[in-house]
């Protein structure tokens, strides 16, 4: 034929996830490794496009969906049947009817088999087709076999996996699916086996459901069945919960299946503690056949010992391990470095390359000792940083949840979590020798940390002018390179080697600055009886170069409507001093604003429609400043009047303590735009050399180098030269797969497991989303979700309501009315801005974007932390 073999064997090395599916390329995979797997062949899409050209089907099929509403689930029931019944009415044609009845006599006369849909689509990383194509049982007979083939290609076009489809955009046309006919096990046990916890994520154990009789009883709910979970280590059963297993399906007489109710089912187990075992090791033996968790059925006959395996497929609702993993047996933890940064998108191949060569030269300067290299591994495309050696410390534990408390509280509470559970013990103290290195890289740290905190302005006016001279003398060496290793050797040298020299310099008077209104907020509560909102409250309306890039932009739009200048100019004028920044923009591949001025250009329309002068950025931040000097002369007055004796000195301890914070956090925002002016510069010069691959036509676009490997991009520097296309073509699928994961975790442990949010807190009603408030201030609105602030556009007024931000993000703030996030802390860069812009502000708050709905009115309390739905 000449779409290939129309059947194929199981130990048909022909086989492949195209032409078999992802259950019979399976299945043949288990075959040839040597699996007990029950006799079978495979009917391959090439049969399947025989029986629809002969049938004139496709025709039929694409009448059916013409117009069709895939929101619409009447409409997609009516083209389903319409075009079911097409494929029942169909009939084979005459070669593939000989072959299919020549393989099912080679099983056995009149063999009861199972017949089974098997999708190419199945099973993907990211992505479940499971359960959405039929299975036929027990099946006895050629014209039996017939209808229950055709049924199986018929279900192709079910109304579920049509929707299905649709949501995920994939598209309809030229699909085509593949049949597993497979020799029935008589069950008297059968099950599913995950070789890793589906719901945790926990690879260290093993999870098994079974029951009596045949598995549909246990895949399509009809029972609660028995559930072992086994420490995959040591063998240990962990747990055994009795299923009521009060219906078993069998095989019947006639074909088909029968159930029958089994009363005492509840008071005995579907296996035994050897057939745990058995099933364990056969579970791991199999996971690395396919390098990865598996989901597994099997099956057992009443008059065998052994089970026989009937399917296994990827648990694609894992999240991915860290990459490179420890080197060690003990537990470690991993920190979300996206979560932190506001960045809910996974980075290029590129942009891990970048960010993990940077953390590491920091690691290296700061901690000499640790494992730079496994400091900052990579998990589904996003980064994660080992906070392990600091949390097995006693002392450095403080020091690690303290950071966590002020960059994600809910990290923090999963942590403590942990340790209350025993997971998280403190090390020996030979373990300190590692942490203590970190002390000999901070050195100096002290020293400015003090001239920081006695007088910031000056230890800025000192600092600034050198890193920017520092930074703008490595920009000049890669503007200067000319070939693909000079740029490579630039990024992993002179980048990474440049960006650890700016945190000295500026680091310690932003900590300083955060340490000064941890102290205001602490002394003010101690003395005043004070909220926490009171404190930052202090904090509003202080410059910083994101505040300035965005009040820029306001400015540039009053000139624009009063004539003095053209949109034109004015959208010029801010790109030529803030092209480089953009959503997500640590990332190496990401646009900048002027590869797509369109989100700045609509923020400037946007700007040009507001009427209120009340709600000008420029008023509100100056009503910003005003609250904070009153509010300022409020607290130093009720400090003076707080004792009779210490009255004043207090007062002098928090004037101090407030202008110091002030002036220092000026500063706050600074570091980050210098490295975004060394990735854009790193940017510009790599995408030079994509130019030259796509004229030397290894590359179809100069922007798909991101998607190349470090080591494909050496080997091309060494003078290789081929084709990359289709390797780009993955990356980027595998990229879009993460991009379009709905969320990811903020702590991953390194047995797989994964934490989303905080422990569960039952204390909430439904109404009531609870996380950190980060700036004060209650407001009610309208909620608008948005993913991706280059597509979508804010109304003045609304509430912002997003999974994390970061620089790119702010031109909406100036005319949000308040912001939730799912992510980040009382430092991270979304609270920060939120405080100077005095818009009220609830971070940390798990599963925002999904548990509220753009339209929908809600109240945001950015003192408490509580988000309110209110319709």
């Amino acid at each position: 034929m000449k779409d290939g073999p129309l059947l194929l064997g199981l130990n048909d090395p022909a086989a492949t996830l195209a032409n078999a599916g992802g259950k019979g390329a399976n299945l043949v995979r288990l075959a040839r490794a040597g699996f007990d797997v029950p006799p079978a062949f495979l009917l391959t899409t090439a049969a399947y496009r025989a029986f629809v050209e002969a049938n004139g089907l496709e025709a039929r099929i694409a009448a059916a969906q013409a117009g069709l509403d895939a929101a619409d689930p009447h409409a997609l029931e009516r083209a389903s049947t319409a075009i079911r019944a097409a494929f029942a009415a169909g009939t084979f044609p005459a070669e593939l009817g000989h072959l299919l009845a020549e393989r099912y006599r080679a099983l056995g006369e009149d063999l009861p088999v199972a017949v089974r849909s098997s999708a190419t689509a199945e099973d993907l990383p990211g992505l479940s087709f499971a359960g959405q194509q039929d299975t036929f049982l027990n099946v006895r007979g050629t014209a039996a076999l017939h209808r229950a083939v055709i049924g199986c290609w018929s279900s192709l076009w079910t109304a579920r996996a049509m929707g299905y489809r649709a949501r995920n955009h994939i598209p309809q046309e030229g699909l085509a699916l593949a049949v597993v006919v497979q020799a029935m096990v008589d069950a008297a046990v059968s099950g599913v086996m995950f070789t890793a916890d589906p719901l945790s994520g926990d690879r260290g154990r093993l999870v098994v459901d079974a029951t009596f009789g045949l598995g549909e009883a246990l895949v399509s709910g009809l029972v609660t069945p028995d559930h072992v979970v086994v420490d995959r280590r040591s063998g240990v059963i962990l747990s055994r919960a009795l299923g009521g297993k009060g219906i078993t399906i069998t095989s019947a007489d006639g074909g088909g299946t029968e159930q029958r109710t089994t009363s005492d089912a509840a008071m005995r187990a579907a296996l035994s503690d050897a057939e745990v075992a058995t099933l364990a090791a056969l579970g791991a033996r199999i996971e690395a056949v396919f390098g990865g968790p598996q989901d597994i059925e099997f099956a057992r006959a009443e008059t065998e010992s052994a089970f026989r395996v009937l399917q296994s497929r990827p648990i694609t609702t894992l999240y991915p391990a860290v990459a490179p993993g420890p080197t060690d047996d003990s537990l470690h933890v991993y920190f979300s470095f996206n979560s932190f940064q506001g960045i809910a998108a996974p980075f290029s191949p590129q942009g891990l390359a970048v960010m993990r060569a940077v953390i590491a030269r920091v690691v290296r300067a700061l901690a000499p000792s640790m494992n730079a290299e496994r400091f900052a591994p990579e998990a589904g495309g996003r980064l994660y940083l080992d906070l392990t050696p600091l949390l097995r410390d006693r002392l450095f534990r403080r020091l690690g949840l303290a950071f966590l408390q002020r960059g994600d509280p809910t990290a923090r509470a999963v942590v403590l979590d942990l340790i209350a559970r025993g997971l998280l013990g403190v090390g020996p103290i030979a373990r300190r020798r590692a942490v203590l290195h970190t002390l000999a890289g901070l050195h100096s740290a002290p020293g400015l940390m003090l001239r920081a905190l006695r007088d910031p302005a000056a230890r800025l006016a000192v600092a600034m002018p050198a890193v920017h001279a520092s930074v703008a003398r490595t920009i000049a060496r890669v503007q200067a390179a000319t070939t693909l290793p000079e740029v490579l050797a630039w990024l992993d040298d002179d980048l990474a080697r440049t960006v650890p020299e700016v945190f000295p310099s500026l680091g310690p008077v932003v900590f300083a600055g955060f340490a000064m209104m941890s102290l205001t907020d602490a002394l003010m509560r101690r003395w005043l009886k004070a909220s926490t909102g009171e404190s930052l409250t202090l904090m509003r309306g202080v410059r910083n170069t994101t505040t300035d890039m965005n009040l820029r932009l306001w400015q540039l739009a009053t000139e624009v409507r009063s004539g003095t200048r053209t949109r034109a100019d004015a959208l010029a004028d801010f790109l030529a001093a803030y092209g480089a920044r953009g959503a997500g923009e640590l990332d190496i591949a990401a646009p900048r604003w002027r590869d797509e001025p369109e989100q700045i250009a609509a923020t400037l329309d946007g700007y040009l429609a507001l009427d209120d002068p009340q709600a000008a950025p420029d008023a509100v931040f100056a009503r910003g400043e005003v609250e904070a000097a009153r509010l300022t002369a409020d607290v130093l007055a009720r400090a003076r009047a707080s004792h009779p004796v210490l009255g004043g000195l207090r007062a002098r301890l928090l004037d101090g303590a407030i202008r110091r914070a002030r002036v220092a956090l000026t500063a706050r925002e600074t570091p980050k735009q210098l490295i975004i002016a060394l990735i854009d510069a790193g940017r510009t010069a790599l995408l030079r050399q994509g130019a030259a691959l796509v004229n030397a036509g290894a590359l179809a676009r100069a922007d798909d180098i991101f998607f190349l490997s470090r080591d494909t991009l050496m080997a091309l520097g060494t003078g290789a030269r081929r084709d990359l296309r289709a390797a780009v073509a993955a990356a980027r699928a595998a990229y879009a797969a993460e991009l379009a994961r709905p969320r990811f975790p903020r702590v991953l442990l390194s047995t797989g497991e994964a934490f989303y949010g905080a422990p569960a807190n039952t204390t909430l009603d439904a109404n009531t989303l609870a996380g950190e408030g980060v700036s004060p201030g209650v407001v009610e609105g309208i909620a608008h979700i948005i993913t991706n602030p280059r597509e979508e556009r804010l109304a003045a007024g609304e509430i912002l309501v997003c999974v994390g931000t970061d620089p790119g993000w702010t031109p909406l703030f100036l005319t949000a009315r308040a912001l939730v996030t799912e992510v980040g802390g009382m430092v991270t860069h979304g609270s920060v801005v939120a405080r100077e812009y005095g818009i009220p502000a609830v971070v940390g708050v798990d599963g925002a974007t999904t548990r509220l709905v753009t339209g929908e009115r809600i109240r945001v309390d950015g003192s408490s932390g509580r988000v309110t739905r209110l319709t």
